[in-house]
């Protein structure tokens, strides 16, 4: 598959058209894979994994291994199907380690506040990731590349580093 420079972008959106359908992401070189994985014979779930994968390496504060997804199927007989790997809470949490205190959560999460912010920040906050459970059991169903192959660009980014554009620079 074709590489590209991560820091090769512009400020604008780029769109990524190809053989095989659209791919939608939002770094364009993470579109740009997807795009290769459809014009060299993958499907959808292929491209959604490698994207995936990519965006773990090109934006980790946004995407990555660490994290979980969502996924609808639409298979071309039209059957949809749904796959749910969010994050888990540890099978022995303690709930009673996480009592509440006065208030709403700033940030993404409105949720109430809980002592000494220990559900985001320290040991505690750990969730048991399922990115890679996920992406696994998708490509396994639907998938028609080569995992190895899927990964290949992610590794390649890996390889060359993270690119400290302007948006990472933020």
């Amino acid at each position: 598959m074709k590489r590209h420079s991560p820091c090769q972008q512009s400020f604008a959106r780029n769109s990524v058209s190809g053989k095989g359908g659209v791919v939608a992401s939002q770094h364009g070189e993470a579109a740009r894979i997807g795009a290769d994985v459809l014009a060299a014979g993958g499907n959808a779930v292929d491209a959604a994994v490698a994207v995936s994968f990519a965006l773990g390496v090109i934006e980790p504060w946004m995407s990555g291994m660490g994290g979980g997804g969502f996924m609808v199927v639409r298979e071309s007989a039209g059957d949809t199907h749904t796959l749910n790997f969010g994050m888990r809470s540890p099978a022995r949490l303690d709930v009673a380690a996480y009592p509440l205190s006065e208030g709403t959560a700033d940030g993404v999460f409105p949720w109430p506040c809980v002592e000494d912010d220990r559900n985001v920040r320290g040991p505690l906050s750990i969730a048991v990731p399922g990115l890679v459970h996920g992406m696994g059991a998708a490509h396994r169903r639907w998938g028609a590349t080569p995992w190895k192959l899927l990964l290949a660009p992610a590794v390649a980014l890996a390889r060359d580093g993270l690119c400290a554009d302007w948006y990472a620079a933020l």
